[in-house]
């Protein structure tokens, strides 16, 4: 850790200073002197290896003493300091910053010591002045200590310490802090102005900042005491509240070869120093070699007298690892703490090789900080497997899982650039190579696809091991610069290949993980493949954890909402839709009662497919009513309507999202309607029959959603005023009758909604939830005039909020208003064309009116965007833009073919973005991604992500999730809930208490967060506590299953089998499908020795879960141990067939070792060499196999 002293040597350090205790003349400067002098003899006996330079300045700055070692240079040279003018100290701050990035770069940590007179400037103008021109936070890791040669009493130093304070602050807030937690400069000021006091002030500072790190490296029986140059820093990671601090005792466990370990980032670098072997010599050998992370500094070193004391030279545990790791090529592993670890690895001084040491990489706190190695908390002996056991073992605590660790030392699976060397790229033309092969392949699409992503991820894991995440993004971007300049004869496949290979590059997630393989984008676009997918977002809800889907009940659909809560309950989202509900219940039948999504979505396509047919009849009747032509045009208008409706992609929300079948059909029923209403204005003897079937419908239709009803409004005008009064006033009546039903149907009861569902509806300025709807108004018209920005979810900061008439979005809101003000004016201009304006009318009510409810006029709603929600005013967008290209078609000649063309090409635009749109709703992953590109600021969308992605094991990218959700958010206690199990399963238990508690003070009745904060203080042995948690949590919820599961494994733990065994009873009794409670009674009454008592609930056991094979597996185990060898043969094979690609060697070996017992050798035999097939270093399976030889 280099220190540059910054002297003041202007005419106020050179006046005299007045003492009462010595006639000598003492200047400000001469005590500078002797406190510099302090703090050299204080380095020269605790850090001999610091680098220290000395800088002068007054109105300009000068290096008097570049940074060095030989601290008698710079002693000698403050007795020949000139004499400056005034103070500037934003001017030696620039120069500081100059001469350490030229020095050291922006990695190292640099302390500056400012020793000053005192004064900043002239009033309060001068001292604003400075600060908004200091030169901070500078660009690398940096503190600043002041050290003002003054009176504390003095006036101007108070006027002086704001100025103080923000150069310590700025300059602890660089923005390369990459050990996440510098500790703050400090301003020592002396008691009093005299020589005694600034030095005892200046011996504080060393004390305080430059204190030894003395530790112990241990490996195995082996250790030595050691000193760590310079001493480390505490870290921490962002967003959690636990700080790191390296331990007293550091442990190797273990060691890698270099070029499996490769280059993982290391927040800082320390040189191990083994405390020297000296007779009767307290002083230490200056140990010659420089700080590793220093980059390009000067070559003066102190040279000192060779003897017995230098480290490198004496025998010891030390010299023998260090030549140990550089013979073999190899890198030790270390513990540093807690959760901590680091590297250490040979090392030397090029200019002075007989100066060897070790070298200590301090990695970023958590077992992922190598991520190609895999979790550094789960790597074990390479000889050794840790999953080998005795057979029939099942833990009576915790299911029975056997997990098994990678050996170690690791086996590197990467292929570096550069023929798999320690180091990738060892010259600029390798990695130029590299760059240029693969824009090669890039330029040979689509024939080089394979080729291209191979090279790309070749390139990328040799650049993420380097940490060189600037060249991911280099060639992304050359990537979208060969898209651009793609011939117009290139395949489709092209663009969308190096489009979605560029974009997978910048994406920090996914570019930046070594472990996930860039995959070439599914080009083949069917209807088979979009069908392909899963239940994604609210399907969950609505469809696989809803009951009135599921149960063999269906009456209650009618009594519940559409997510499957009583309508009349205050936690109802009050969505009542039980025909859609029953849809789906069908579905579930004759999939054969499986909830197969594919089902689901094909019905929803056909279904999408069927409305696009009725609105074409729609589209018919409304332009032959209006139109006074020819029935050609008819088929022109109404087809160019319909055929842009079937392909928008608007309507792949509601058409892959299977919930949005609420949507299809309530449209598809409004559009009967529309069509019987139609026929009841021909005025036969059905006339009223078609209109109160209409009427019916429209009743019908709001049962599957709520707008359905908004098609009362449709009506058209007669020449019959009578009869045309009769039919206002029975749809008048029958819409007050609909919708009193629907409010009854309630309870009387408006849904009850949270801020972060619709922020706008919430506001208490009117203004802002004005301007704000409106804006909302016109993203619903943009993105289905240009439907680009399309994301699942648009709540939660998704929008911000106009709270200020300069806003720039105020002009998109005049732009919608002069929209607006342009169609009046259509309307109110006289004109002969009277028919075309009532078409124009009519398609701007079938677009305003169904998306009136969703507007926030008559109530607030749950939701800012909804994509589906759009699928019914669509229509009315799509008859207007036919309108519109009918019109120019017509009306002049020379356009026609451009306007067929134009028309063409928007239907092909919007057929591509259909099928892009549909894959992102294949599955939750890539829905939720596509969302983030969205809407980054949607701390829900930021939730969903770190869901999806921590079920595919990447903890990090969830960590850092959850993390940016609760930034964004700092309510969202679902979001502190989920990060804390991810922190419990990763062992943090302290920091998992923490946000646990945070969620529970911001939602005291969360039942979830009080059992999971019972299972952290149960692995803090903090029972008492748990115990009350878990009861707080049973409070709460009382029927609460894993609660009780986990309350049972807490009694076993305090030795209370009855209370455990009761506990596990109740949660069965409430889920009798509770795998792991029916898992660890079974085993618990075994290992107690009630094996009566287990085998009477193993029959119900086995009938609840026929095909679960983990307690199948248990039991199978349980029978072998009383020589029930048929029914423990039936069983373990069972629970084989069904562990499928999940089996493992213990599985086979137990099944071996029963057939052993059994006295069928040869079955024995062949289990036990299955199990040695998939584990080769299973050790059961080896003793087994080998006591069947002897």
């Amino acid at each position: 850790m280099p220190t540059a002293i910054l002297l003041d040597v202007s005419l106020s350090m050179s006046r005299p200073v007045p003492t009462s205790d010595t006639t000598e003349n003492i200047t400000r400067l001469t005590i500078a002197s002797a406190a510099i002098n302090t703090f050299l003899d204080y380095l020269s006996v605790h850090a001999k290896l610091e680098y220290v330079a000395l800088i002068t300045f007054s109105s300009t700055y000068e290096v008097t003493v570049p940074f060095t070692r030989d601290y008698d240079s710079i002693k000698a040279k403050l007795g020949h300091l000139e004499e400056g003018d005034k103070t500037c100290i934003e001017t030696a701050l620039s120069g500081v910053n100059q001469l350490i990035l030229g020095e050291w770069g922006y990695q190292t940590l640099v302390q500056t010591i400012l020793i000053t007179d005192g004064t900043c400037g002239v009033g309060a103008i001068g001292r604003n002045r400075i600060i908004q021109a200091l030169p901070l936070p500078p660009s690398f890791p940096s503190k600043i200590h002041i050290l003002p040669i003054v009176s504390p009493h003095d006036s101007c130093l108070q006027h002086a310490m704001p100025l103080y304070q923000k150069i310590v602050d700025l300059a602890s807030s660089t923005v390369n802090n990459s050990t996440g937690n510098i500790n703050r400069g400090a301003i020592y000021c002396p008691d009093q102005l005299s020589a005694a006091a600034v030095v005892t002030a200046m011996t504080k500072l060393c004390e305080q900042q430059y204190q030894e790190f003395w530790c112990t490296l241990k490996c195995g029986q082996l250790e030595t005491k050691v000193q760590l140059f310079p001493a480390p820093q505490p870290a921490s990671h962002e967003g959690l509240a636990a700080t790191y601090t390296i331990s007293n005792q550091i442990h190797i466990v273990g060691f890698l070869q270099q070029q499996d370990l490769g280059t993982p980032i290391a927040i800082s670098k320390h040189l191990i120093i083994p405390q020297p072997q000296t007779n009767n010599n307290n002083n230490r050998e200056n140990y010659g070699s420089k700080t590793p992370t220093k980059e390009g500094s000067s070559s003066e070193t102190t040279t000192t007298e060779e003897d017995n004391t230098d480290p490198s030279k004496v025998p010891n545990f030390c010299v023998l690892l260090h030549g140990a790791l550089k013979v073999e090529g190899m890198a030790a592993i270390v513990q540093l703490g807690p959760e901590w670890w680091g590297t250490v690895s040979a090392w030397c001084e090029a200019s002075r090789a007989r100066r060897s040491c070790l070298l200590l990489a301090v990695l970023r706190p958590g077992a992922s900080a190598a991520p190609w190695l895999g979790p550094l908390d789960q790597l074990g002996p390479a000889d050794e497997s840790t999953n080998a056991g005795k057979e029939y073992k099942v833990t009576a605590k915790y299911t029975h899982y056997n997990v098994v660790t990678e050996a170690f030392p690791v086996r590197s699976w990467r292929s570096y650039s550069g023929g798999g060397s320690g180091c990738a790229w060892a010259r600029p033309h390798a990695l130029l190579a590299d760059v240029q092969k693969v824009l090669r392949h890039a330029r040979k699409l689509p024939d080089k696809t394979q080729h291209l992503y191979k090279e790309l991820n070749r390139l990328r894991r040799a650049a993420i091991s380097l940490g060189f995440s600037e060249l991911l993004t280099s060639v992304g971007g050359a990537l979208e610069r060969e898209c651009a300049a793609l011939p117009s004869s290139a395949p489709p496949e092209c663009a969308l290949q190096l489009a979605h290979a560029a974009a997978a590059l910048r994406d920090p997630r996914t570019a930046l993980d070594i472990k996930h393989t860039l995959q070439p984008l599914a080009t083949n676009f069917t209807v088979t493949s979009i069908l392909k997918g899963d239940f994604v977002f609210d399907d969950s809800e609505a469809i696989i954890n809803n009951k009135d889907v599921t149960s063999k009940v269906w009456s209650n659909t009618f009594y519940n909402d559409f997510w499957g809560t009583n309508i009349k309950s205050n936690f109802s989202h009050k969505s009542y839709r039980p025909l859609t509900t029953l849809s789906f219940r069908l579905n579930y039948i004759i999939s054969g009662e499986k909830l197969v999504a594919s089902y689901f979505k094909a019905t929803n396509l056909i279904c999408h497919g069927l409305c696009s047919v009725v609105l074409l009849f729609v589209y018919q009747i409304i332009v032959e009513r209006v139109q006074k032509c020819n029935s050609r045009m008819y088929l022109d208008i109404s087809f160019l309507a319909a055929v842009l409706f079937a392909v928008h992609p608007i309507h792949v929300e509601a058409v892959a999202g299977i919930v949005g079948r609420a949507d299809i059909l309530a449209t598809m029923t409004f559009l009967i309607s529309f069509l019987l209403y139609d026929q009841s204005m021909k005025y036969n003897k059905c006339t009223y029959i078609y209109l109160f079937t209409s009427v019916l419908l429209a009743g019908i239709a709001m049962l599957f959603k709520e707008n359905g009803i908004t098609v009362l409004s449709k009506r058209s005008k007669t020449n019959n005023f009578k009869a045309t009064l009769i039919r206002i006033i029975i749809v008048f009546l029958a819409g007050i009758l609909l919708v009193y039903a629907r409010w009854m149907i309630m309870g009387g009861m408006k849904p009850e909604f949270k801020p972060g569902d619709n922020p706008a509806a919430f506001a208490n300025n009117t203004f802002t939830k004005v301007a704000t709807f409106h804006y909302i108004y016109f993203l619903n018209f943009l993105i289905l005039l240009w439907p680009q920005w399309l994301c699942y979810d648009w709540s939660m900061g998704c929008l911000k909020l106009i709270e200020s008439k300069m806003d720039f979005r105020i002009m998109f809101l005049i732009l919608l208003y002069f929209y607006g003000i342009l169609l009046i004016r259509t309307f109110l201009r006289p004109s002969k064309r009277k028919s075309s304006r009532r078409l124009i009318f009519l398609a701007i009510s079938l677009l305003t009116i169904p998306f009136l409810p969703a507007a926030n006029i008559l109530f607030p709603v749950g939701f800012v965007i909804a994509e589906r929600i759009l699928y019914l005013p669509s229509a009315g967008y799509c008859l207007l833009i036919a309108i519109g290209f009918h019109k120019i078609i017509n009306n002049n000649k020379k356009f026609k073919h451009l306007g067929n063309a134009t028309f063409l090409l928007l239907i092909l635009l919007y057929a591509i973005k259909t099928y892009e749109r549909a894959f992102d709703w294949q599955n939750e992953y890539n829905l939720f991604i596509s969302g983030l590109k969205v809407c980054p600021l949607n701390a829900k969308v930021r939730y969903n992500v770190a869901k999806v992605v921590d079920a595919r094991q990447n903890a990090s990218w969830a960590l850092s999730e959850y993390q940016e959700a609760i930034r964004l958010y700092p309510e969202y206690y679902q979001a502190m809930n989920n990060l804390a199990n991810l922190l419990k399963n990763e062992k943090k238990f302290t920091e998992a208490e923490f946000y646990f508690k945070k969620a529970i003070s911001l939602k005291h009745d969360f039942p979830a967060a009080w059992m999971n904060l019972g299972i952290v203080l149960a692995n803090q042995k903090r029972y008492n506590e748990s115990l009350k948690a878990y009861k707080t949590a049973l409070y709460y919820r009382q029927h609460y299953s894993d609660c009780l599961y986990n309350m049972g494994n807490l009694y076993l733990e305090l030795k209370d089998t009855e209370s455990a065994r009761d506990s596990w009873t109740a949660a069965i009794s409430y889920n009798p499908k509770h795998t792991f409670a029916w898992t660890n009674l079974i085993a618990m009454l075994d290992n107690t020795g009630q094996t009566e008592r287990a085998l009477q609930i193993i029959p119900e056991a086995l009938s609840q879960l026929p095909k679960t094979p983990s307690l199948l597996f248990a039991v199978a185990n349980m029978y072998g141990k009383i020589n029930r060898f048929t029914e423990a043969e039936e069983l373990f094979k069972n629970a084989i067939d069904l562990f499928g690609e999940q089996i493992k060697a213990v599985h086979y070996t137990n099944l071996g070792v029963l057939y052993h017992r059994w006295k069928k050798y040869d079955l024995a035999k062949e289990m036990y060499q299955r199990a040695l097939q998939i584990d080769p270093a299973f050790k059961s399976a080896k003793k087994n196999l080998a006591l069947l030889h002897t």
